[in-house]
C-alpha cells in the first residue's frame, strides 16, 4: 500500500486504552481516522509513510469532561474559602468586573493550556455566551460547548432561557449542549424544561450536582450558608427540605444517559442508585475537590453501582496549585492526584477515566478516548522508557505533560512550548 493511502506512527509503546498496551506498537491512519493498531512488524507494509517516534509512549488524546475556560485568569486569585457560598460570592464579584476582552483572553488562555497538556476533547461550560461564535472559530481541539443557564437573579422564565439556548445552538452548529447550572441556581422549572428539550431535540446536558455540603444542607434541611445567601438574593425556597439535590434532579427528568453530572460529592445510598439507574455519567475533579476540602469522593460506591466515572479539571478559580506551584488546566495533574488518593485503583482504570469514559459521557465513546479501528486520530506522545508492564502507571503517576499532541492525524505544532 502506498504512502498516499495513509500514515503509520511507530512508538516504543502504544497504549490504546481499548486494549492492553503494545510493545513496539504502531497506529495506521488515513484521512484523520485510525484504520489499524498493533505491533509495528504487523502493520509496517500498510504504508511507506512511517514516522518513528522512538523511545516513548503513544496514547489517546485526553478527554476533559468538566471545564470552565472562562475563569482561567482566576487561577490562584481566590484562596480556599470558609464555605462554598462565600466562594460563589467571590467568583461572581470578580468576574462581573471583566471587560469583553478579559473574558475572551481568559477563555483562550485556558484553551492553550488544555492543548499544551494533552486534552484533545473537552466538555466546556460556557458562561460568556455573547462571545461564543468568535471563540469557536478555528478550534485546535474538539470543544463541546454546553450553554450555561440559571435565570435565578435575572428572573427569566425557564422556557425563554431554553429557547434562547436552542437558537444559539442552531446558529453555532457543532457539538453544543445545555447546562442548567445547578439545582440551587436554576430558575423554577428550568430542569424540567431542559429535560423536555433533551428529548425533543436530541441534545445532551450537564449539571453541577451534590457538589457541596452547603448545597446538601440547603435541600435536605433548609439551612446553611448557601440557603441564607440565596434566600437573601430573593430565591424562592419552596423546593428546600424536600430531599437531596440528586432526588430533585431525578424528579425533574434531568437524570438520563445523556446527562453529565459534575461533582456528586455528597451522596446517599439512594442517590447512588438514582444515578446508576438513570445511566448518567459522573465527573470527578480531584483538584477542585481538594481545594474545598470536601468529604471523600464516593468512588467505590459509584463504581460498584456501574456509573460511568470520568475526570475533569473544573476551572482554575477553584483548584490548588500543582507540585511546581503552577495553576494550569492539566488532566495529567488530575490523574496523578486521584491516583495518589485512591491508591487501590488500577492505573488502567484511572487512564480510562481521563479518556474513554469521558468520551462515553459526551456520546463519542466509539470515536474519541481510544486508539482503535474507526477512532479519530487524536493522540499524545510522551518521551520515556517505562517497562511495558508499568506503562499505564507511568502515564498516570509520573507524566506531567506530553511532548507531542495530535488532532485529526496532524501534530499541533504550537502545542508544546
Amino acid at each position: 500500500m502506498s504512502s498516499e493511502s495513509g500514515r503509520i506512527l511507530r512508538s516504543r509503546a502504544v497504549v490504546p486504552v481499548v486494549e492492553p498496551p503494545i510493545d513496539d506498537g504502531a497506529v495506521f491512519f488515513s484521512e484523520g481516522i485510525i484504520r489499524q493498531v498493533g505491533r509495528f512488524r504487523d502493520l509496517k507494509d500498510l504504508s511507506s509513510d512511517v514516522e518513528d517516534l522512538g523511545e516513548g509512549v503513544l496514547c489517546p488524546g485526553l478527554v476533559n469532561a468538566h471545564c470552565h475556560l472562562d475563569f482561567t485568569e482566576l487561577g490562584g486569585k481566590i484562596p480556599p474559602p470558609d464555605s462554598f457560598a462565600s466562594w460563589v460570592r467571590s467568583i461572581l464579584m470578580r468576574s462581573s468586573e471583566w471587560t469583553p476582552h478579559e473574558w475572551i483572553s481568559s477563555w483562550n488562555k485556558g484553551l492553550d493550556q488544555l492543548v499544551r497538556n494533552g486534552v484533545t476533547t473537552v466538555l466546556n461550560i460556557e458562561t460568556s455566551l455573547n462571545y461564543l461564535s468568535l471563540l469557536r472559530q478555528e478550534l485546535p481541539i474538539r470543544v463541546h460547548s454546553f450553554l450555561e443557564m440559571t435565570g435565578l437573579i435575572a428572573g427569566a422564565q425557564a422556557v425563554e432561557l431554553v429557547d434562547a439556548a436552542l437558537r444559539l445552538r442552531a446558529e453555532l452548529g457543532g457539538e453544543i449542549g445545555l447546562a442548567p447550572h445547578s439545582v440551587y441556581a436554576a430558575a423554577q422549572g428550568l430542569m424540567r424544561t431542559v429535560a423536555h428539550a433533551m428529548e425533543e431535540h436530541d441534545v445532551r446536558s450537564t449539571i453541577h450536582l451534590a457538589e457541596s455540603l452547603d448545597e446538601h444542607l440547603m435541600f435536605t434541611e433548609s439551612r446553611g450558608a448557601l440557603y441564607e445567601t440565596l434566600y437573601g438574593f430573593g430565591r424562592g425556597m419552596s423546593d428546600c427540605g424536600k430531599g437531596s439535590p440528586v432526588a430533585l434532579a431525578a424528579r425533574s427528568g434531568m437524570l438520563r444517559r445523556e446527562t453529565v453530572v459534575a461533582h456528586a460529592n455528597y451522596l446517599s445510598e439512594a442517590d447512588v442508585e438514582l444515578l446508576a439507574e438513570s445511566g448518567a455519567s459522573v465527573v470527578h475533579c480531584p483538584s477542585c475537590h481538594a481545594y474545598f476540602g470536601h468529604v471523600p469522593f464516593p468512588f467505590e460506591e459509584l463504581r460498584a453501582a456501574g456509573v460511568n466515572l470520568c475526570l475533569g479539571t473544573d476551572s482554575l478559580a477553584s483548584v490548588l496549585p500543582d507540585e511546581d506551584g503552577c495553576f494550569e488546566l492539566n488532566l495529567f495533574t488530575e490523574m496523578r492526584r486521584f491516583s495518589n488518593r485512591e491508591q487501590g485503583v488500577d492505573p488502567s482504570e484511572v487512564l480510562k477515566m481521563a479518556t474513554l469514559h469521558g468520551a462515553r459521557a459526551l456520546g463519542v465513546g466509539e470515536k474519541a478516548g481510544g486508539l482503535g479501528e474507526g477512532f479519530l486520530a487524536d493522540a499524545v506522545w510522551m518521551a520515556g522508557k517505562p517497562r511495558l508492564r508499568d506503562v499505564e502507571s507511568w502515564l498516570v503517576n509520573e507524566v506531567k505533560r506530553p511532548d507531542e499532541v495530535m488532532v485529526d492525524g496532524e501534530w499541533i505544532e504550537e502545542a508544546i512550548e
